[in-house]
């Protein structure tokens, strides 16, 4: 799967959060995030940097942006998840600093050969 096939299919499929998506199609996906949401930085520190009453700090191309990305991420972890045999439930220990060592791991490694009780690779 491509970068913007992997973009494409986890926008598109940001209700689903049933199946399964493979490592590259999750990464693309993170990457597509953190790029669009760098750019959206960048352009309010461009417009908003120039108001000495605190402006600057105030983001609203960030904020509107990463609520758009929101349930696409939460939909793209489930299924990645369900791709390495865990459950999506499991992507809340990444609220506390030490559950980041085990998410991350599952979200890197490989996933499950073959159809697992979450089914088969989406793509």
């Amino acid at each position: 799967m491509g970068l913007s096939e992997a973009i494409i299919f986890c926008l598109k499929n940001y209700t689903n959060l049933n199946g399964r998506a493979g490592v590259l199609q999750f990464w693309f996906f993170m990457a597509f995030c953190f790029v669009i949401s760098s750019l959206a930085t960048i352009a309010d520190i461009l417009l908003y940097s120039q108001y000495p009453d605190g402006l600057g700090e105030f983001m609203p191309l960030n904020i509107l942006v990463n609520l758009a990305l929101l349930i696409p991420n939460i939909s793209a972890t489930s299924r990645r998840l369900h791709d390495t045999g865990h459950s999506a439930k499991w992507q809340f220990i990444g609220v506390t600093l030490i559950g980041l060592v085990p998410l991350i791991y599952w979200l890197c490694k490989r996933g499950d050969i073959g159809s697992n009780k979450y089914g088969t690779v989406s793509i």
